[in-house]
């Protein structure tokens, strides 16, 4: 099990679960196996803020986790990130924030059909063996430690 920690800073993100092939969209409307996936809603924080509001969400799988910022088009320039991503490969970290650059944050936001095999969730109850890793870009800021993602 994995505990990760979100703190926004200043200005108003999310930070929303979405599956690999569709970054910038809820992982609710393009999962095929009812997956609702995390969505911690708009956060705003004031510039002169001192306290800042902080999200967890635990994982319980080694499987790659994959999120975004909901904000207006943030996704599209980029601020996606991952929890257990491979380091290369087709399915990296950078190719998941090439994509939502390369989509430049759109989507339909219409649900799938439930007929494809279940995908990982980041409830689900594998026991995690192994490091994990953490990925971030754009403005989110990365403790590997701790898993704290910090928003700018």
């Amino acid at each position: 099990m994995l505990s990760s920690s979100a703190r926004t800073v200043s200005k108003n993100h999310t930070i929303t679960q979405s599956s690999f092939d569709n970054p910038c969209r809820k992982v609710e409307f393009t999962s095929t196996s009812g997956q609702i996936g995390f969505d911690s809603g708009f956060v705003p924080v004031t510039a002169d803020a001192s306290a800042f509001p902080t999200w967890n969400v635990t994982v319980n799988d080694t499987a790659p986790v994959w999120a975004y910022c909901r904000q207006g088009n943030h996704c599209g320039a980029g601020m996606v990130f991952a929890i257990n991503a491979v380091e290369s490969g087709n399915k990296s970290f950078t190719a998941y924030q090439a994509l939502a650059k390369q989509l430049n944050g759109t989507g339909s936001g219409t649900p799938a059909s439930s007929s494809a095999a279940p995908s990982a969730s980041a409830t689900s109850s594998p026991s995690v063996n192994g490091a994990s890793h953490l990925v971030v870009a754009g403005s989110w800021v990365g403790v590997v430690t701790s898993l704290a993602m910090m928003f700018l």
